[in-house]
């Protein structure tokens, strides 16, 4: 089943919100994987993209339930939708009970995308996943309450990208600062004759720390900003 665009279930979400009081979402943001199309080309974007919906739809029954509704957002289908359905036990709904579904499913994404999509990925995390809880009034049109439910989950996107890439940035900028970068030389060798035709140098972060492997390395950098 191909999700559809959010807007298009405006009547069934209204009848969520309008019988439970309240609605909950996740915002799982891919639009970060638009670098695949930019350095590898429209056919493996594509092909990415498949995947991360294939994985989206995957959700329903192991990360989310069977009876959450999975839409697409209006920007170009960079964003899928998860609206939560009531809850089987007793009391509403809990901006806790978002978050942790959040982080869940933000880290069972990621690490699928990675395996999954590695020949264009590299291994930072791709995929954000935010949250927002809209109420029901009466005074509102159900149209205006959805609109500001999505862009409160864009708002909280926006924030975790944000507070990661600081974060990110403010790691590196200690190991920099502690001269814990090493540098070694890799022989670069004809399979042929053996012969050694050159060296190339490979920088590596403290054993044992995300930073270890020269490529993870330069990616995290890339994205902080600090080469």
């Amino acid at each position: 089943m191909v999700p559809v665009p959010y807007r298009d279930r405006v009547e069934d979400l209204r009848r969520v919100l309008v019988a439970h009081g309240c609605l909950g979402l996740l915002l799982i943001d891919t639009s970060a994987l638009a670098q695949v199309e930019h350095q590898y080309g429209t056919t493996a974007f594509q092909k990415v993209m498949a995947m991360a919906r294939e994985l989206v739809l995957e959700l329903k029954g192991q990360e989310v339930r069977h009876e959450d509704i999975i839409c697409l957002n209006d920007r170009g289908g960079d964003a899928f939708l998860v609206f939560f359905s009531p809850k089987r036990r007793e009391g509403p709904l809990k901006i806790a009970d978002l978050k942790t579904a959040a982080e869940r499913v933000e880290g069972h994404l990621n690490r699928k995308l990675v395996r999954l999509a590695s020949p264009y990925l590299g291994t930072l995390r791709r995929v954000t996943v935010g949250f927002a809880l809209a109420f029901y009034n009466p005074l509102v049109m159900p149209e205006r309450l959805l609109t500001r439910l999505v862009e409160d989950a864009w708002s909280c996107v926006h924030v975790q990208r944000a507070q990661r890439e600081l974060q990110t940035r403010c790691d590196l900028q200690e190991v920099l600062l502690a001269d814990q970068l090493s540098t070694v030389f890799q022989p670069i060798v004809d399979l042929r004759s053996r012969q050694v035709l050159g060296y190339e140098a490979l920088s590596r972060g403290p054993a044992g720390s995300v930073y270890q492997m020269p490529m993870r390395l330069f990616e995290m950098a890339e994205e902080a900003d600090l080469v």
